[in-house]
């Protein structure tokens, strides 16, 4: 479940492109799910579970068009390279998403609470001037700044450096 959890909406992604429908990546979604479900005995722990399920939601979206008899049918070979495609981006994305949180321990106290409070709690810069007894231009200017930070440590980690803050 946390598997198929992980990798849902990059399917959905998947068939709303190829299909260019709501309706029908929603129903592919399904799909794919069900035949996840059904079949996990024969995926192989270890192996890649994102090319696995996006397999399945390749001919998913290849049956949803044949029976709904569209005029314009995508080629074996270009649902291969949106899957594909998809995978790669969705493998920088995780890289992307790791580093983040790596980024993010090697902030100060200070910095990790102000991030913590603008992303993770949602409060609006006002109350967090307020907690931090500061002006509002002030929250904003520390919160460009950790940014500018995040941003360059994301950078270089992801490019395979040290990211030092």
């Amino acid at each position: 479940m946390k598997l198929w959890t992980a990798h849902a909406r990059q399917v959905h992604k998947f068939a709303f492109i190829a299909m260019r429908s709501h309706v029908d990546a929603d129903d592919v979604l399904q799909e794919t799910g069900t035949v996840a479900w059904e079949r996990f005995d024969e995926f192989e722990s270890g192996t890649n579970f994102q090319a696995w399920v996006m397999s399945i939601a390749r001919l998913k979206v290849l049956e949803t068009i044949r029976r709904k008899k569209r005029r314009i049918v995508p080629s074996e070979s270009l649902l291969k390279l949106l899957v594909d495609e998809s995978d790669r981006a969705g493998r920088y994305l995780e890289r992307q998403r790791d580093a983040l949180n790596e980024c993010l321990q090697r902030l100060n106290a200070a910095d990790q609470e102000l991030m913590r409070w603008r992303h993770s709690e949602e409060l609006p810069v006002e109350e967090i001037a307020t907690r931090l007894n500061k002006s509002v231009a002030t929250v904003y200017r520390s919160i460009a700044r950790v940014h500018e930070v995040l941003y360059g440590c994301i950078s270089r980690v992801v490019a395979g450096g040290k990211g030092a803050i």
